[in-house]
């Protein structure tokens, strides 16, 4: 019978290890610049080429994505300005109509207008109605009743009066003060078009969010009683009494000439022999107008927002812009940050921007991080793989140097296959 004693002993290929990592250790410390400075060198090497090669080509893919991201954006911004020009063209129409050739009268206005609206409105998909308002009162709708708007109401109770600040409609007095004093096409919105006495249909596709754009129309007048002015009542929207005579503007004293000083509203108020005939407008469909840009194309890779700023009459900016529409619903309170690309459109006298980021959050690949830290693992390893090599070279060397002479070793390595030597005694 036998029993244990003490530990059992450890194998020779324990002992041999144990030999081997402990002589490891020892040339460690007899030569540290040696083997430490060789792993510095390494890392240093190994690290700086890897991390080197994956800048490159993540520098390089960035690169790409943001001339590829430019591209798409521009052309989204172009296809977006040239159908938002596309559904305002038709004001330029109805402005060189009202302000060219002899004052005009309202009947000669509303004949007019009754012919034209409907080319106007075809002149975009975009555009839900088109308004004519003489003196600031809407007096005339086309189409009365369409998909996204039942127009009607607007009508009613004598017209709507852009100057009223307190209509029940929607108040656009600010607007028009602005579209009238700044005598150019003004562009309000996207907003909700939804009154009290608006609704919207069954077959509402696109919604009641729209851009109003308005234009003031100034006619030549030589007198005081002018045609125009003598008041004339609109023909009546079906079922409704007919609107007018409209013989003066609401609160337009406020709107004053700084070249003149006088109201624009009075005769001659322009310096040109012209004054204020009234607003011609405008409703574009928001959603409709984002369609026929092509902003879908955005929707699956990209996050986007656009932006817009007033501008004035010498198209510089006016105001900051402000973040009006966004693919995540809520409105971001500014553009994109990070890897963000950006292309400004002019329309009238607006800017849009429209802006877009990667929804990763950067242009540059997604494992960028994950290649850095592996180009850092492997170089981390490769330097102890040859480290570990270079110091078994070593051990081996001293095992050899203990057991023959270094001319012999010496001899063996250049290839010698007969040592011998001949001694006289």
């Amino acid at each position: 019978m036998t029993r244990a004693t003490g530990a059992a002993k450890p194998t020779a290929r324990a002992r041999i290890a144990r030999v081997s990592a402990w002589r490891g250790w020892r040339e460690l410390r007899a030569a540290p610049c040696r083997f430490w400075g060789l792993a510095a060198f390494l890392f240093a090497v190994l690290a700086g080429g890897g991390l080197f090669v994956v800048t490159y080509f993540a520098s390089s893919y960035a690169s790409e994505q943001q001339v590829r991201a430019q591209a798409l954006v521009s052309s989204v911004a172009v296809s977006f300005g040239a159908h938002l020009r596309g559904a305002l063209n038709p004001s330029l129409a109805v402005a060189t109509f009202v302000e060219s050739g002899p004052p005009p009268t309202h009947e000669s206005v509303q004949n007019w207008f009754t012919r034209a609206a409907p080319a106007l409105v075809m002149a975009s998909p975009a555009i839900d109605d088109v308004q004519i308002a003489p003196c600031g009162h809407v007096a005339a709708v086309y189409p009365l009743v369409s998909a996204r708007r039942n127009a009607t109401g607007i009508l009613l109770g004598g017209g709507h009066d852009l100057f009223n600040a307190s209509s029940i409609i929607a108040n656009r007095r600010q607007a028009a003060i602005l579209a009238l004093t700044t005598r150019q096409l003004h562009i309000e919105g996207p907003k909700n078009i939804l009154s009290p006495l608006t609704t919207c249909t069954a077959s509402c596709k696109y919604g009641q969010s729209a851009l109003l754009s308005r234009i003031p129309l100034f006619a030549s007048t030589t007198a005081a009683a002018d045609p125009w002015s003598l008041g004339y009542r609109w023909a009546p929207a079906p079922g409704g009494p007919p609107l007018g005579p409209f013989t003066a503007v609401t609160g337009c004293d406020a709107v004053r000439s700084a070249a003149a000083g006088a109201s624009l509203c009075d005769t001659n108020a322009t310096g040109d022999g012209r004054r204020f005939w009234g607003f011609f407008t405008i409703i574009v469909v928001w959603s409709q107008l984002l369609e026929l840009a092509g902003i879908e194309r955005l929707g699956a890779e990209y996050k986007w927002s656009i932006a817009r700023s007033d501008e004035t009459s010498d198209g510089t900016d006016a105001s900051p812009s402000l973040v009006v529409a966004s693919s995540d619903g809520s409105l971001p309170t500014s553009a994109y940050d990070a890897g963000a690309v950006s292309s400004v459109v002019r329309a009238y006298s607006s800017a849009w921007v429209i802006t877009i980021e990667p929804r990763t959050g950067s242009l540059s690949p997604v494992l960028q991080d994950g290649a850095v830290a592996g180009v850092v693992i492997l170089a981390t390893l490769l330097t102890l793989l040859i480290v570990f090599i270079a110091l078994q070279q070593r051990l081996n060397e001293n095992l050899l140097y203990s057991m023959l002479p270094r001319r012999i070793v010496s001899m063996l390595r250049a290839g010698d296959e007969h040592i011998a030597e001949h001694f006289e005694h």
